[in-house]
């Protein structure tokens, strides 16, 4: 088995376990993501704060993974972590990733950690899911390329996740 690449803290194991299940693959191959992609988001049309609020990740489903080196089967899924969401009208941040919201519940954010042994380059899209006027979670697809140099891991990936509200 190779390395476990759950050992850091942070962005990089909050963007790792919002991600991997190693499940069977499907669609294209993952977009090698750059900078420009992950940065500049802008906000959206939402007024208000009703997607702010703790979210618990219940499910994560890898869709497609390349690696240029290393093995997708080194990353380990940390389902049940749980995510904090801030809005401030159009502008979102969900943990490290910036960007915005619609008010028909739409969002998108982007973000990165560059430091001496990584790069983690993330960009999600999603959607809140409401009932009865209340949000319950989201759905979101994301993609993610990380180079992880004391793992030997240089992939991109591209999942689907379900997290559920679980405060406010």
């Amino acid at each position: 088995m190779m390395p476990q690449v759950v050992r850091r803290g942070g962005f990089v194991a909050a963007a790792i376990a919002l991600l991997v299940s190693c499940g069977g693959e499907s669609g294209p191959a993952p977009r090698t993501l750059t900078t420009p992609d992950v940065t500049g988001m802008l906000p959206g049309n939402a007024t208000g704060t009703s997607f702010s609020g703790s979210y618990n990740m219940r499910a994560s489903q890898l869709e497609a993974c390349r690696c240029r080196s290393g093995s997708c089967a080194s990353i380990i899924p940390l389902t049940g972590d749980t995510h904090m969401v801030v809005q401030a009208d159009g502008q979102l941040t969900l943990g490290s990733c910036v960007g915005g919201v619609n008010s028909d519940g739409t969002f998108w954010c982007g973000g990165q950690d560059v430091n001496q042994d990584s790069l983690v380059l993330m960009v999600d899209q999603g959607t809140f899911k409401v009932s009865g006027g209340v949000v319950t979670g989201y759905e979101v697809t994301q993609e993610l390329t990380l180079v992880l140099s004391p793992d030997h891991l240089d992939c991109d990936l591209r999942g689907h996740l379900t997290d559920d509200r679980v405060g406010p």
